[in-house]
């Protein structure tokens, strides 16, 4: 950037670069005592940016390449010669299909389109049987909480080798069952995808586990206390570990997941537990 300073008296122009016309002090002396008697009082100021140049992170929300000419490479749900326009992708799924190779990540998404709510930034899963997959929630019960569940209680302080569980020995045992139910953010969908870890622990004898999804049943299955491995929990009973992964049609902007079983002893005679707890929509 320069300013070329045109003051001058009638008949003796002086044309300076910078700003401020006194030649026998600073060259950039704006407010000169004497700056009433010009006549004429110009200023153009000149401003290039440097071609190619990164320095000044031009690319909002992207990565910036340098060459000629600056290009920019812009962030899932970002557009423009500059990445500072937000994209009209409604989910991670019209993400995928505007670009076929886009990777798992964080990318900004507006469900109900230009002039409604604000876009927010999702996680997607581009990945997993096919992809396009919006994150909804991925709990691991690590932090000792358990929010959205109508029974909160967490196992941290047993010997399971899986470590903190919804539940778990000595907290879910005969009668106790727990539900969450789901904003799914008004993103248009038409399936979802439930993932979990149920552990049956200790003296099972013949009776289910209950998993369920908006009325969909995904886990019924039965245990015994002398099929599995010993982990944790009373005496020498056998745990059992069970891995829940299914896809069921679903359109509606609330999902509510349960987890319960048939048992009906106390948690500290037989009891289970959930965690890794993941819901995707596409």
């Amino acid at each position: 950037m320069f300013g070329i300073n045109d003051w001058a008296t009638l008949g003796t122009p002086y044309i300076d670069v910078g700003i401020g016309n006194s030649p026998y002090q600073h060259p950039d002396w704006t407010f000169a005592s004497n700056a009433p008697n010009y006549q004429t009082r110009h200023l153009d100021v000149y401003v290039r940016e440097v071609p190619g140049d990164c320095s000044t992170n031009p690319c909002v929300n992207g990565t910036c390449y340098p060459g000629s000419v600056v290009t920019c490479a812009c962030n899932g749900g970002y557009t423009g010669a500059f990445c500072d326009e937000t994209s009209s992708q409604t989910s991670c799924l019209s993400i995928l299909q505007a670009n076929p190779s886009a990777p798992d990540g964080d990318y900004l998404i507006d469900p109900d389109g230009v002039g409604g709510n604000a876009p927010f930034t999702v996680r997607c899963d581009m990945t997993t049987n096919g992809g396009g997959w919006t994150v909804i929630d991925l709990q691991d019960f690590n932090d000792g909480s358990a929010d959205g569940w109508s029974d909160p209680r967490v196992d941290l302080g047993s010997a399971c080798p899986w470590g903190p569980m919804l539940g778990g020995y000595g907290v879910f045992g005969g009668g106790d069952w727990t539900q969450r139910t789901y904003d799914l953010l008004g993103i248009p969908h038409s399936e979802a995808h439930v993932a979990l870890d149920y552990l049956a622990l200790d003296s099972w004898d013949s009776e289910n586990s209950y998993v369920e999804a908006d009325g969909n049943l995904l886990l019924y299955n039965s245990y015994y206390y002398y099929i599995g491995q010993h982990y944790c929990g009373t005496g020498a009973y056998y745990d059992r570990f069970d891995h829940v992964q299914s896809e069921l049609p679903h359109n509606n902007n609330w999902l509510t997941l349960t987890i319960s079983s048939t048992l009906d002893q106390d948690p500290w005679d037989e009891s289970y537990g959930a965690e890794n707890i993941l819901l995707m929509i596409r």
